[in-house]
């Protein structure tokens, strides 16, 4: 019950989010993408450009919420997938909490001071690799390159 209760929590608040845009304003994109189409198109990273990647950070199993954008730019929930870790349970009031580099996503879990790297498949992720942050509470990562 609470998995579904934090799922539509993140899910309403993206909602929110999206309905204080202005209706001239077009969809947000990714770098080096136009969304026309649906779900299916993919970077040449091998990331989906028709995604959207959030964190439940539920005490109880951190995962990772994916939302599917459509051509207008409407979300549709499209899986959760856990990330081996564990979340504070509240809001981390970060912007770096999921990293999205070439067919990776790194992922804060910020209740266990981990790091997860799950694998991009299409509209699939897989975790590949947790290891310890080297901190406690981890709330915000950066990638660069091999690093």
């Amino acid at each position: 019950m609470l998995k579904k209760l934090m799922f539509l929590s993140a899910f309403l608040l993206i909602l929110i989010v999206l309905a204080g845009c202005q209706d001239n304003q077009a969809p947000i994109t990714g770098p080096d993408t136009d969304v026309t189409g649906d779900a299916s198109t993919l970077l040449k990273g091998g990331h989906n450009s028709a995604a959207v990647y959030t964190l439940s950070n539920s005490a109880a199993g951190n995962e990772v919420i994916l939302f599917t954008r459509n051509g207008q730019g409407y979300l549709s929930p499209a899986g959760s997938y856990s990330t081996g870790g564990l979340g504070t349970g509240s809001g981390l009031g970060s912007q770096g909490a999921v990293v999205l580099s070439g067919k990776f996503l790194f992922a804060v879990n910020a209740g266990s001071d981990e790091v997860s790297v799950l694998g991009i498949h299409g509209n699939h992720l897989t975790l590949t690799d947790k290891v310890s942050s080297g901190g406690t509470k981890p709330i915000s990562l950066t990638v660069h390159r091999n690093l």
